[in-house]
Parts: structure tokens; C-alpha cells; sequence
């Protein structure tokens, strides 16, 4: 998509397309396909570990995940949304469904499986 100048931040944030023209911040590689390990994890762990830090670790990622399908973008202000990871996550959601190469992709496919989960 493409803004105009004269656009505020609200409505760019209303309009934005996480998707392949997406221009905002991003994760790296290495960064992403963590993320997509501890969401896959997250998404179906009870959440008994019984380690603190492993607990917290999967509650935030939990947490996470909730608050990137929930958010339009924006807040009820219509300022973009305050939490760093907010874009970054959804559009890393875009990449999944949308990857041309899933089999052989850097971050739909780890090269490194954390041996903890």
C-alpha cells in the first residue's frame, strides 16, 4: 500500500498491509522461525512447566499470540499500537500462510531446534 504524506499515523496504521509490501519492522530470519517454534508450542502447552523461566516464557509467547490476532493495529486512539512486537508478529503471520517456499524456507523450516521444547 501506498501512503500519502498528508495521511496521519492512525490511518496508515488502519490501512497497513502486513503482507509482501509491508515496509515496517520486521524480525530477522533467525528470530522469526524462534518465534514460530514457541507459538507452535505455545499454542497447544497447558502450560505446566515447571521451570519459572520456561513458564514465562510460554505464558508471554501465549500472551503474544492472543494480542496479534485481537489488535486492529491500532489503539483506541487510533495511535499506532504501543508494543514493539505487535507489527513485527502479524506480519511474520502473513509470511506463514502466505510462504512460497515452505519446505526448504529459513523460517517456516529451522535449521536449529531448540533441544528444550
Amino acid at each position: 500500500s501506498e501512503y500519502g504524506e498528508n495521511m496521519s499515523l492512525a490511518t496508515q496504521a488502519e490501512n497497513e498491509d502486513f503482507g509482501n509490501d509491508y515496509s515496517g519492522p520486521r524480525y530477522t530470519d533467525y528470530d522469526a522461525s524462534r518465534l514460530l517454534i514457541l507459538m507452535d508450542h505455545a499454542s497447544t502447552c497447558p502450560g505446566r512447566h515447571k521451570r519459572a523461566k520456561t513458564r514465562d516464557a510460554c505464558q508471554s509467547t501465549k500472551l503474544l499470540m492472543l494480542h496479534a490476532r485481537d489488535c486492529p493495529g491500532t489503539t483506541s486512539m487510533y495511535d499506532i499500537c504501543p508494543f514493539p512486537w505487535c507489527r513485527k508478529t502479524k506480519h511474520l503471520l502473513y509470511h506463514l500462510i502466505s510462504c512460497s517456499d515452505p519446505e526448504t524456507c529459513q523460517i517456516c523450516v529451522p535449521k536449529i531446534f531448540p533441544a528444550n521444547l
